[in-house]
C-alpha cells in the first residue's frame, strides 16, 4: 500500500516491473534457490561423511567443511570408501563423482559469475537475464 496525494492508501500492483523489475528478482531468487540447492548437497556429503567415519555428524562436518577444495573432497571420499567398502560401491561412486564435479563446476558458475541484463532476443526488446 503506498500513500496518494490526497492521503489515502492505494494498492500498488504486484508487478510493477518500474518499481520491483520483476525478471531480475526472478533471476536473483533462481540464483538464491541454486546456492541453497549446493548447501543442501554439501550437508548430505557431510552426513555421509560421517557415516563413512563412524563418528558423530558435527565432527565430520568439522573436518568437511574445512577442506574448501571440492576435488580433494573427492578423492578424499574416493580414498576412504575403497578403504571401507573395497569395490562394493565402485560403480555407483564413479558415477556420482562424475556428476558432482559437474554439479562443482555448475555452482562455481552461479557464485562467481556476474548476473548480466540482455535487452533483446529475436529482435523483441525483453528484458533477460544471464550470468557471464
Amino acid at each position: 500500500m503506498t500513500d496518494t496525494p490526497s492521503g489515502q492508501e492505494s494498492a500498488v500492483p504486484l508487478e510493477d516491473p518500474a518499481r520491483d523489475n520483476l525478471p531480475q528478482l526472478t533471476f536473483m531468487i533462481a540464483r538464491a534457490a541454486a546456492i541453497q540447492n549446493y548447501a543442501n548437497l554439501e550437508q548430505a556429503y557431510a552426513m555421509l561423511l560421517a557415516t563413512i567415519l563412524g563418528t558423530d555428524f558435527e565432527a565430520a562436518a568439522t573436518v568437511f567443511f574445512k577442506i574448501q577444495n571440492s576435488r580433494s573432497r573427492s578423492v578424499i571420499f574416493e580414498d576412504l570408501i575403497k578403504k571401507r567398502y573395497a569395490s562394493t560401491y565402485n560403480l555407483f561412486w564413479n558415477s556420482a563423482t562424475k556428476l558432482a564435479g559437474e554439479l562443482d563446476t555448475t555452482r562455481n558458475h552461479i557464485v562467481h559469475w556476474n548476473m548480466a541484463k540482455g535487452l533483446d532476443i529475436g529482435g523483441t526488446p525483453v528484458a533477460t537475464f544471464f550470468l557471464m
